[in-house]
């Protein structure tokens, strides 16, 4: 039996001895490579959470305040301009008004653009910096389709630009020879919004005419005088309604509203035929009675002719 028991001290190794605790023991090394692996894991996420923030504030949040320390950086330097339209850099510098030496960061985004987008004119301005010293700023004008003779308050006639949207504005920086080309609009309901802003009721469809006309026969829509419709002011269901135009020879055509290129093809063969007979000046055409034209000419011996195509 002693012998037994000695057999069983001598057995016992560090393998069989029972550990006072469960935890693994931690090297100095290894608490450093912990804490390493824990700041770069939550400092990834607290470096992405800071650049989220500054980008909502930066393209979110309106400018309230104009810095003025001197940490706001280097004076502007150009101010880029870029538009679809006519309006011209000096322009945009008489009616922003800059002071000299205005430095980037203190020009307020927000308030230029709202600034440009007040111009009648402008239907959207977009507002950048471009480091170091650089203003970029791209505008959108309305493109005028006819222009508008209205009363101002004191009784006196202004001429004013329609845009395919309805919108009326005062046109600046056209040329003469672009106001000519652009032909009057007769009959219109005018609606006034809370900021003043005026516009032309129910214009879509006509509107769509002279877009039409404009681009698929601009020699056609070079003698428009004037064009006008009731619709404008009556707005009832466009199948009842004609499009009624003037030319600079005075004779006066009439298109039904909707098929604008069909009507198109079918005054050109009136025209051309017309051309080709050598016959006297046209007075009226009517293109509104379906796959029919009526013709009346100036000279009243000349009996109306009824063309067919």
């Amino acid at each position: 039996m002693a012998g037994g028991k000695k057999r069983d001290k001598k057995g016992q190794t560090w393998r069989n001895i029972t550990q006072g605790s469960s935890s693994k023991a931690i090297t100095p090394l290894a608490k450093k490579k912990k804490l390493a692996h824990i700041l770069k894991r939550y400092g990834f996420i607290g470096l992405f959470l800071l650049t989220i923030a500054f980008f909502t504030y930066r393209y979110y949040v309106p400018e309230a305040n104009v810095l003025t320390t001197r940490s706001a950086g280097n004076a502007i330097d150009q101010i880029v301009m870029e538009t679809n339209g006519v309006l011209t850099p000096k322009w945009l510098q008489k009616y922003l008004k800059l002071p000299r030496k205005t430095k980037l960061m203190e020009v307020n985004l927000y308030k230029l653009r709202k600034q440009l987008e007040s111009f009648g004119q402008i239907k959207h301005a977009t507002l950048e910096r471009e480091f170091p010293d650089k203003l970029k700023i791209t505008i959108e004008e309305y493109q005028p389709i006819m222009s508008i003779a209205l009363k101002d308050s004191q009784g006196k006639l202004k001429r004013l630009l329609v845009s395919p949207e309805g919108h009326l504005y005062t046109g600046y920086s056209y040329s003469r020879e672009a106001l000519k080309q652009l032909p009057f609009l007769g009959g219109a309901a005018i609606s006034i919004d809370k900021n003043g802003n005026e516009s032309v009721k129910n214009l879509q469809p006509i509107a769509e005419f002279v877009m039409t006309v404009k681009k698929y026969k601009p020699d056609l829509f070079k003698q428009f005088i004037a064009v006008s419709s009731d619709f404008l002011k009556e707005g009832t269901r466009i199948e009842n309604e004609t499009i009624d135009v003037l030319t600079k020879s005075k004779a006066k055509i009439i298109f039904a509203m909707g098929d604008y290129l069909e009507q198109l093809d079918r005054l050109d063969y009136i025209l051309n035929y017309v051309y080709r007979y050598q016959m006297p000046n046209v007075r009226r055409i009517d293109l509104a009675l379906g796959s029919e034209a009526a013709v009346q000419f100036k000279d009243k011996n000349i009996t109306k002719k009824q063309y067919t195509r």
